[in-house]
């Protein structure tokens, strides 16, 4: 979004102009110490009677929770309450940190059902500001029941695995989300409200703020840095955001308080057919998409990823509700956080800073994260940039006029097995999507239902029934929408069989552009084959002339060289410098049109298992006359 001229008033979105009066309607003159009520009723409102089903339906058909019922608070009668997740509730979002507060156990359940049970002296002394507030707020708005999670989900037993499956659902399903974005812990309160909270005043910034369209989500935000608020977040229909000023944030638009609103006031009938801020995580289920989308599943896991954890034991179960919902998007489901159906692509993950592994045993599995899948790591990863070169339309759109022209083609070379654990089966890796890319030569086969070819000069493009006016590079199947679970059925461990050789970790390349360190592979003459970046080391002298075990995990073809330094001629990511790179020093083969190597990890083992410790690639004509041998190993 950028600002038109200077007149102030008027914002371009996506080509399209608004008056900043339309982003926020039925303003108020600015109080610093207390929040206009009818302010926040009003956005509410509006949000419901004008954003349709972007806004108003929680799809439970897609959702399809487990979950049949949970707790709520009853906000009138101050205990507990048995309901369903059609029942109409609101829900807070918040960080804990380390103060102490009563958490419900299964033993407390019978208790807390009865009226009053909340206010008594015992329980209500464990009850920290912010859910106290939020208590309030809810009364004060004419709602009956909240959820929260300490006081709604048993803290003890089996069922937390259940709850924390369908966290995703419970947030959809509420009318709209309470955040406490403006404390590092639950006894900041939701300050400004009147009642038992707290004077807002030194909460508020002095001076009025910048208008900005993304201005009204708490990036800088503790709360925005928690692993365990992502989901709460993401999958949240609204936001009611508390930050100092107060904001609305839903699937349609941004509202935040204004110190003076003079502008005339309209209400908005019209909206984007796109939805403006695509990279919030908020109200992911209006942007679920009915085709498998590497682009939508890269964007949560980045967020994901970049955030922190207080365990890295909670790693998978802060994200399990998200996986849950998203599995029912893939052919095959996700494993261990990687798509299986694109599973060679999404191998191709890399670090976008230093990472380190996490080496505790998972929380929800009792097993350790797979150092393979970005879940085995924590820090900032990139999906989206790496997944692009062989993923066309992984973005909403590239500005290209030919998107659907693959770049790189990712040819499967080693194959890969899960393992059941309770009779230890082999059961292969559900990695299909080289079947369906073969349909664009494949002229005469008959296509998935719903799927269309069309030609044109550029090369032949797909569309879907659903989505007629998109053009992908291949048509790729339709998901039941089967809860699939799999990461409790299976070991972490994955049996692998693919080709090992072994290569020279050489000089860095261009470390000073890079938040990670990449260097050169070489041959043990010296001769430059291809790159290799580090996961969880930084170069050092002590590295260069080090002999690194490598394994090719898949094959790739740089289709369009001209195509690819068009595109990222002047681009510092070593990924694709390393195309111009590698193919510089590669003999040229006859008849062969386009560059080609191997996507390699470099491996260090602990036993009889391997691990990943790098992500690199080698030219096909050096690996080939390296002699590598086919084994069978276990990638942990």
């Amino acid at each position: 979004m950028s600002q038109k001229g200077g007149d102030s008033s008027k914002l371009s979105m996506d080509g399209v102009e608004y008056d900043v009066a339309q982003e926020n309607p039925f303003p108020r003159d600015f109080d610093r110490n207390h929040l206009d009520l009818d302010l926040l009723r009003n956005w509410r409102k509006t949000c419901a009677s004008s954003h349709g089903a972007c806004c108003n339906n929680p799809k439970l058909d897609v959702l399809q929770p487990s979950l049949k019922s949970l707790f709520l608070i009853d906000v009138q009668s101050l205990c507990l309450v048995s309901a369903s997740l059609e029942t109409k509730f609101i829900a807070l979002s918040y960080v804990w940190g380390s103060i102490p507060m009563f958490k419900i156990r299964k033993l407390d359940i019978s208790f807390l059902c009865s009226p009053g049970s909340l206010a008594t002296d015992e329980i209500a002394k464990g009850i920290p500001n912010t859910v106290r507030d939020a208590i309030y707020l809810t009364n004060l708005l004419g709602e009956r029941y909240l959820f929260v999670d300490h006081l709604c989900v048993p803290q003890d037993g089996d069922s937390i695995e259940e709850y924390l499956r369908n966290m995703a659902a419970i947030y959809a399903c509420a009318d709209f989300t309470i955040v406490d974005a403006a404390g590092a812990n639950a006894n900041h309160g939701l300050r400004g409200i009147g009642g038992p909270s707290q004077n807002r005043a030194n909460d508020v910034p002095t001076e009025k703020p910048i208008y900005s369209q993304l201005r009204a989500y708490p990036w800088s935000s503790v709360w925005a840095s928690r692993g365990w608020t992502f989901q709460e977040s993401a999958f949240s229909r609204r936001l009611l955001i508390f930050d100092g000023l107060v904001s609305w944030v839903c699937g349609r638009c941004h509202w935040y308080e204004e110190w003076q609103q003079t502008s005339e006031l309209k209400t908005i009938t019209a909206w984007p057919q796109n939805r403006e801020h695509l990279g919030v995580p908020v109200n992911l289920t209006s942007i679920l998409p009915k085709i498998p989308s590497l682009g939508r599943w890269g964007m949560l896991v980045e967020n994901f990823n970049d955030r922190s954890l207080t365990y890295e034991s909670d790693a998978l179960a802060a994200f399990s509700g998200t996986i849950e919902v998203m599995s029912k998007t893939f052919p095959g489901g996700i494993f261990f956080g990687l798509p299986e159906f694109f599973f060679d692509i999404a191998l191709l993950w890399t670090p976008a800073a230093n990472v380190s592994r996490r080496e505790e045993k998972d929380r929800l599995t009792g097993r350790t994260l797979p150092s393979w899948s970005w879940l085995g790591w924590d820090g900032a990863v990139d999906c989206l940039a790496s997944w692009s070169q062989f993923q066309t339309r992984i973005y909403r759109e590239d500005g290209l006029s030919t998107p659907w022209i693959p770049r790189v083609r990712l040819i499967p070379l080693a194959k890969w097995y899960k393992v059941r654990i309770r009779d230890k089966e082999r059961v292969p890796i559900h990695n299909s999507y080289h079947k369906f890319e073969r349909l664009r030569e494949a002229t005469e086969e008959e296509l998935p239902t719903g799927w269309n070819r069309h030609h044109h000069p550029d090369g032949d493009y797909f569309a879907h029934e659903f989505a007629p006016f998109s053009k992908f590079s291949y048509p790729i199947p339709i998901v039941d929408g089967l809860s699939l679970g799999q990461d409790f059925e299976f070991e972490s461990t994955l049996i692998c069989v693919a080709s090992q050789s072994m290569f020279v970790i050489g000089k860095p390349t261009n470390a000073e552009l890079l938040s990670t360190s990449v260097v050169h592979l070489t041959t043990r003459s010296g001769a430059i084959v291809g790159c290799l970046g580090f996961s969880d080391v930084e170069f050092s002298d002590d590295l260069e002339g080090f002999a690194c075990e490598l394994i090719a995990v898949s094959e790739g073809h740089v289709l369009s060289p001209e195509r690819i330094e068009d595109e990222y001629g002047n681009s510092s990511d070593w990924a694709i410098k390393e195309w111009n790179l590698a193919s510089s020093h590669e003999e040229p083969v006859a008849d062969e049109l386009c560059y080609k190597f191997y996507n390699v990890f470099w491996v260090q083992w602990r036993g009889n298992v391997a691990y990943r410790k790098g992500l690199g690639r080698v030219g096909k004509t050096a690996w080939d006359r390296s002699q590598p041998r086919r084994i069978e190993f276990n990638l942990g």
